[in-house]
């Protein structure tokens, strides 16, 4: 087998920890804008989303938090089994069960600590097929919460997990226009709700903000980094007329990348905010709050024709 590449600033190690199950909740926040927004503000990270052209993204911010709330609401199971003995000739196999944060850390890798969920001979039962399956008991989900809530969350090894977790949500949702559009509007929902002494309470935020225009962030052009990112998410196109824009990728102007969620309406300078505009079609949405582009370039010609 081809060894993997290690990870570097060039190279990305994916190995699909709950990806999509961590994409899925980021798909229910987008459903559920208002709720959404207000845990936020409950956890006072408004500042957090708000800085001009973070590499730390929107979805890595939020992917974070759904990551958290999977691994919070699963200390009362499903637990995961390791195999721990094979008895032969009678076949019995026996487990040890862990908290789906602690086999997360154990799958990358990261050093941290090794809770094992309590068991006792009560709780567990031999079914026919000789496998022992575990039976959770109050006082046994109980420690698992206390566990995570007390120790594991708090723990660096569980900050690497998390922004492991991140960065490969991001690397599997970055090319949905149609998600990114929607936790923008969430974003920029809490950017224009902020009040003016939330802010000049921070001049470091404050900074950030147009002066007589409450709500509203400067404009700051995409750095050469986000650019390219944007350029090759939506292959070098116009998103709505399907323009070819690649033969200008060396003389681009802040024109062709386009915020879904306007500034004016409270959008963020974030990676995951802009999408690739001819000057046309830019000009001709301006500031409006239109739909991000549907359309998509195949990975291959598709012949949809039936044979």
């Amino acid at each position: 087998m081809p060894h993997a590449p290690e990870a570097s600033p060039e190279w990305f190690v994916h190995r699909w920890y709950r990806t999509i199950d961590i994409a899925d909740r980021l798909e229910q926040m987008a459903a559920h804008d208002f709720e959404m927004a207000g845990r936020i503000t409950d956890e006072e990270r408004e500042f957090e989303f708000i800085e001009n052209w973070p590499k730390v993204t929107l979805v890595h911010k939020f992917a974070r938090i759904a990551a958290d709330d999977m691994f919070y609401n699963e200390t009362d199971g499903p637990y995961i089994p390791k195999v721990i003995l094979r008895q032969q000739p009678a076949g019995m196999i026996r487990y040890e069960h862990y908290l789906t944060a602690t086999h997360a850390l154990m799958h990358y890798g990261i050093d941290g600590p090794i809770f094992k969920v309590p068991r006792s001979d009560e709780e567990t039962v031999l079914e026919k097929d000789g496998v022992e399956v575990l039976r959770v008991s109050d006082s046994a989900a109980d420690a698992c919460y206390r566990h995570f809530t007390e120790e594991l969350r708090w723990s660096e090894p569980y900050e690497q997990l998390l922004d492991v977790l991140a960065d490969e949500v991001f690397h599997t949702v970055f090319r949905n226009r149609t998600l990114l559009y929607a936790l923008n509007w969430i974003a920029a929902m809490i950017v224009s709700g902020m009040e003016p002494d939330e802010r000049t309470a921070e001049p470091r935020v404050d900074k950030l903000f147009r002066k007589g225009s409450p709500g509203r962030l400067k404009r700051k052009s995409p750095p050469v980094w986000a650019q390219r990112a944007i350029f090759h998410r939506d292959a070098g196109r116009c998103t709505y007329c399907k323009k070819d824009l690649s033969g200008l990728h060396d003389s681009m102007t802040p024109a062709n990348f386009d915020h879904m969620v306007p500034l004016d309406a409270g959008g963020l300078n974030d990676a995951t905010n802009p999408q690739l505009l001819c000057q046309r079609c830019n000009l001709e949405k301006s500031s409006r709050q239109v739909n991000s582009g549907e359309v998509y370039l195949c990975w291959y010609p598709q012949d949809r024709d039936p044979q």
